[in-house]
């Protein structure tokens, strides 16, 4: 009998959904959960089982057997499961994270279990240790939440599943499934994304690469980079030594030599689908509440493709797991990019995707980025709003969880109309709105004057009669003072063609 990885002891099942079970064995196979058998017969030596819904409960036993071995697992739990994907800035630990030490204190709950999935980006990898994990970097079982687990976890997906359980006083798993500095593509089916005209760039970059390849030499280097990355003592030594010193955000300190990476290929952490077969289809069916995604600035070198390439791997995840499955995906926060308005040109992506994709919700950042750092280290006011906005969609408590959203601009005489969601109770201003502007008809821009009324901004300059558009906090990094009642900043925004 051998079950996936997802299986062990202290395992949380999602509550009133069907359950998801499968594995290897031989012969006719029993489950028995909560009392209750289930049986099925193997297919060439593989199983599943799928187990009607339950309440949330627990402890259990799960007991698998087939013709030849049984195997138990204890302190099965039935509560919420979340998927907590992306990169970097979801995989930021609470080590990493601005009061995480205190933070993770706090985090002693038997009720929280946490899993992560190796990252890898070939099949015989055991995982890259270039984070600070308290477990090697093979396939690990499930974990209780204690204050060592913890602060090696996923600050964001840490800190919402305490959050949660808090809330709603049931066991809360966190399947963290990141690694950092990868691009959206990487977590997509490749036959997607090279079967859709729209990201035709993509496949030609992939074949152009392939042809160039010397396929022996790039082994060889792929073979040395993962040995060295894949060092036992690496992680743990590293650990180690930012703890003498005192350091506790690894992107300002880093002791370790890491060895050069393989140039682009097939087994690079950015190609297409890559983390797709090596990462996110090991936890393929196990059935989730919903996913948090927090991922997009690595994609701004190509910002006009995001849309899409989010819109195919929503489709993708929900096809694999046969469920309408809700994202929360976080807006990428402002920072001084070195390419010109990249990161207001991709939120309008994230924008978009929110509001032309079923079952899609916007979390905004405006206001927690920092100038010169891409991971802003406050991580609780994401996984806040993460919270807030599963409780508000989810489970009906009425939360905000985004600044204002402009979805609508006309033009009434000399003036811009502007109206907002996420304002409801009204916007306010905290001081002078800065990178208010009337587009002209010849292309130039000029700084609006501005009323605020209820839900709705207007803007208008005294040396343009007849604007053509309007645009707020269009750069990478600016203050943006527009919130609503709830204190959140709102999401950059532009409107032509008025």
């Amino acid at each position: 009998m051998k079950l996936s990885v997802l299986f062990s002891d202290h395992m949380v099942l999602q509550r009133n959904k069907p359950l998801n079970l499968w594995g290897e064995g031989e012969g006719k196979v029993c489950v028995q959960l909560n009392g209750i058998k289930y049986y099925t017969v193997c297919d060439c030596g593989r199983w599943s089982v799928v187990i009607p819904p339950m309440p949330a409960g627990g402890p259990y036993e799960l007991i698998i057997s087939d013709c030849i071995s049984s195997v138990t697992l204890k302190d099965v739990m039935i509560g919420e499961v979340w998927l907590a994907a992306g990169q970097s800035n979801m995989e930021h630990s609470l080590f990493s994270s601005s009061g995480g030490l205190e933070t993770a204190k706090k985090m002693d709950n038997p009720n929280i279990r946490l899993f992560t999935v190796p990252r890898r980006t070939e099949p015989n990898f055991k995982g890259y240790r270039w984070h600070f994990e308290s477990v090697k970097a093979e396939d690990t079982p499930w974990q209780l939440c204690t204050e060592q687990t913890a602060l090696h976890f996923s600050a964001v997906g840490g800190m919402f599943s305490d959050l949660l359980q808090r809330s709603e006083n049931v066991a809360v798993g966190v399947i963290s499934c990141n690694f950092g500095g990868t691009r959206i593509e990487a977590f997509i089916d490749k036959r997607r994304i090279f079967s859709n005209p729209k990201l035709k760039r993509l496949s030609d970059f992939c074949n152009d690469t392939l042809k160039s390849l010397d396929m022996e030499e790039y082994d060889r280097q792929c073979e040395t980079f993962f040995k060295e990355m894949s060092g036992e003592c690496r992680a743990c030594n590293a650990l180690e030594l930012l703890n003498k010193l005192g350091v506790h955000d690894f992107a300002r300190c880093n002791p370790i030599k890491w060895p050069n990476e393989p140039e682009a290929g097939p087994r690079w952490q950015n190609w297409p689908g890559v983390l797709y077969e090596n990462m996110v289809k090991r936890i393929v069916p196990f059935s989730l509440g919903g996913v948090l995604w927090y991922q997009g600035e690595s994609n701004t070198y190509a910002y006009w493709e995001y849309y899409e390439l989010f819109k195919e791997m929503v489709q993708n995840w929900r096809e694999d797991w046969h469920d309408e499955l809700p994202f929360f995906t976080v807006q990428i926060a402002p920072f001084k990019y070195p390419t010109p308005q990249c990161a207001p040109l991709l939120v309008e992506q994230q924008i978009e995707a929110a509001s032309c994709i079923s079952g899609v919700y916007l979390i905004s950042s405006t206001d927690i980025g920092e100038p010169d750092n891409i991971h802003p280290s406050n991580k609780q006011i994401i996984a806040e709003r993460l919270f807030n906005a599963v409780q508000s969609i989810m489970f009906g408590n009425k939360r905000e969880y985004s600044g204002p959203v402009a979805y609508e601009a006309y033009r009434l005489a000399n003036k811009v109309i502007i109206k907002f969601s996420h304002a409801d109770d009204g916007l306010f201003s905290d001081g002078e709105i800065e990178e208010l502007y009337i587009l002209n008809k010849d292309g130039g821009i000029s700084p609006a004057k501005y009323e605020i009324s209820g839900n709705t901004l207007t803007a208008w300059s005294d040396e343009t009669l007849a604007p053509v558009g309007v645009q707020m906090g269009f750069s990478n990094y600016c203050r943006i003072t527009l919130k609503n009642a709830a204190g959140y900043a709102a999401v950059p925004f532009r409107f032509g063609g008025l």
